[in-house]
């Protein structure tokens, strides 16, 4: 075959395969330049992490001169950032006149522009991006101050919270300075529960953290300190600030009540009550009341109330201590307050 004819064939053939291409592209019916595009996209902002991808759907409403919705025109969405899930290809209106593609947008993108072409008509949207949030861990232990050997513990990160979604597991970690038999140390609790519930064996020191995972994929981590005590401490109570003038001796009579303090564990008391003045030197009463003369000191006396229990109560020494000897109690706790005396002067 004569070459030339040849190209001539080549190229007369390509141009009708052009023209076929082109009618195929545009036997879609399309929109009269007299329409309008309503173009809108839900959600307006795609909240996502810098390195992960967000959606939004994009629709688009086809309405005539007269208002009336045109079913089976075709459209085509395109992006200038991210992805539109049509990738360009015609999309038709329903019978509702409606249109429908999916943008899909990474959280660093800042935003995008979304148009919807028919023929000479366009309609566009932007589509911004949004930080997502990550939760913010928090944890409650009950009772608080710390726990007795055997009595329950209550570990909850019910306070977490996320902001932009939901809070979808929970992770434990308890590290300990003398676990019990048989528990892995740290002991780790992989739960979707938001508490959990403990009970020891010995007394311990605790390292409780938590991490939280909400619905993205992210999280966040705290930590607290806790104790089991084979004895749980007790509580000091001085008592209110008191106030009193002078007699005939020049001093004020005031009587001092630490009553009030107590002991935190089942059957455990109080077995000494050690008073301290900041004037005087230290005197040790075993009673929780008692009447005490105060030099005139308008500025206050401060009075310090330390008390003692009883430990375990396994042994005489913690039971009926010698005030002398009140270190001689192995598993005895303490605890203070303080309160003010005011003492003025005889008018």
């Amino acid at each position: 075959m004569n070459k030339k004819y040849f190209l001539a064939i080549l190229g007369t053939g390509l141009a009708a395969f052009a023209l076929l291409m082109t009618g195929c592209e545009d036997s879609e019916p399309t929109a009269k330049n007299t329409w309008v595009l309503e173009v809108t996209a839900d959600p307006a902002t795609v909240v996502a992490a810098a390195d992960q991808t967000g959606e939004a759907t994009v629709t688009a409403v086809l309405f005539d001169e007269n208002g009336q919705l045109k079913p089976g025109i075709g459209l085509r969405f395109s992006t200038n950032a991210g992805s539109m899930a049509s990738a360009g290809q015609v999309v038709q209106t329903d019978i509702r006149g409606e249109a429908r593609d999916i943008l899909s947008l990474r959280g660093n993108a800042g935003s995008a522009e979304v148009k919807v072409k028919s023929g000479a008509v366009e309609g566009k949207v932007t589509v911004t991006t949004g930080e997502l949030l990550a939760p913010t861990a928090s944890i409650r232990i009950t009772p608080g101050g710390g726990a007795r050997i055997g009595e329950g513990v209550l570990l909850s990160g019910s306070s977490s919270e996320d902001l932009d979604g939901e809070i979808v597991r929970y992770v434990w970690s308890l590290l300990s300075s003398n676990p019990d038999s048989g528990k892995d140390n740290p002991e780790i609790i992989d739960t979707t529960n938001q508490a959990i519930n403990r009970t020891f064996v010995n007394p311990q020191h605790l390292d409780v953290s938590l991490v939280v995972y909400d619905n993205d994929g992210l999280t966040d981590s705290t930590s607290s300190d806790y104790d089991i005590f084979a004895n749980k401490p007790p509580i000091a109570e001085a008592g209110p600030a008191l106030e009193g003038t002078a007699d005939a001796s020049g001093r004020c009579t005031v009587r001092l009540n630490g009553c009030g303090s107590r002991d935190q564990d089942p059957g455990g008391r109080i077995v000494a009550y050690v008073w301290t003045f900041q004037t005087v030197n230290r005197t040790d009463f075993s009673d929780c009341q008692f009447d005490w003369p105060f030099d005139v000191n308008e500025n206050g006396t401060l009075v310090t109330l330390t008390v003692h229990d009883n430990g375990d109560g396994s042994t005489n020494e913690c039971n009926n201590p010698n005030l002398a000897t009140l270190d001689d109690c192995p598993t005895k706790k303490t605890d203070q307050d303080t309160t003010t005396v005011i003492c003025h002067p005889r008018p």
